[in-house]
């Protein structure tokens, strides 16, 4: 259990000096992305022994709103994987900053599969600040024998993350949610607003991890939202030097990490 939270963190750091590196200090523009601060998105699946890395670029992004609001213009199919299927159905940010994000996982083996879904965003933003967060879960049987998704020993489903550190959790272990033969079930949760004493110095995400029964397909829409509090500042990007990057790029793969 601990090398896996290692695991975990490591890829999860890994990430964010991606990003960095990828995606630079471009400036915003008036109905532009800010090509600095785009989400990043970690499917893994079958207990770390399968990792995906999904970062759409600018053109696959759409304005949703006149305040800085961008979403995903389309679903999309996360390949690679092939213990898994999953869909993008929805994802959304905003350097507020906030993350919002929708996916349909079906686990395609005829046992049991833990995964691990990770969505971030590189920015800053000071303390204190004003935190909140939700999640549904939905479960789906694809047969006739009922489905069921639920938490690991000792973990939440949900993980509101500050450089990758957790400040809230939702549906904390032991939770499950169960669907009837040929039915569905979902569940809801939801914290905040809360004050938070935690500066944003790299990146903020969402972390999902859980457990999901043979043949079936869990949908889960979970969103992180922070509001800058008094004293705190308007999110920037965070810049690292390209050999810093390349170094934990390195260490990340031969330790097949994942967040």
């Amino acid at each position: 259990m601990i090398a896996n939270h290692f695991q975990i963190r490591s890829l999860c750091a890994f990430v964010a000096l991606s990003v960095t590196l990828v995606c630079g200090t471009a400036q915003v523009q008036a109905g532009s992305i800010d090509s600095s601060k785009m989400p990043i998105v970690v499917v893994q699946s079958d207990n770390n022994a399968n990792t995906q890395v999904f970062r759409p670029d600018a053109s696959a992004y759409a304005a949703s709103g006149n305040d800085g609001d961008f979403a995903l213009s389309s679903a999309t199919d996360i390949g690679g994987i092939p213990t898994v299927s999953v869909t993008v159905q929805q994802l959304e940010f905003n350097n507020d900053p906030f993350v919002l994000n929708n996916f349909l996982v079906t686990n395609n083996l005829a046992t049991p599969q833990v995964f691990t879904v990770f969505v971030g965003l590189p920015t800053t933003v000071a303390a204190p600040n004003i935190i909140s967060g939700n999640i549904l879960t939905t479960v789906i049987d694809g047969g006739l024998d009922g489905a069921a998704i639920s938490t690991l020993p000792g973990q939440a489903l949900y993980q509101a993350q500050v450089d990758f550190a957790n400040v809230a959790t939702l549906q904390n272990a032991p939770f499950s949610v169960i669907a009837a033969p040929q039915s569905s079930a979902f569940s809801s949760a939801s914290f905040g607003p809360t004050a938070s004493g935690a500066a944003v110095t790299a990146s903020f995400g969402i972390q999902l991890r859980f457990s999901l029964t043979p043949g079936d397909t869990a949908s889960i829409l979970s969103r992180f939202d922070i509001v800058p509090g008094p004293g705190g500042g308007l999110p920037e990007p965070t810049t690292l030097t390209l050999g810093a990057v390349m170094a934990f790029i390195a260490y990340g793969f031969r330790g097949r990490r994942v967040c």
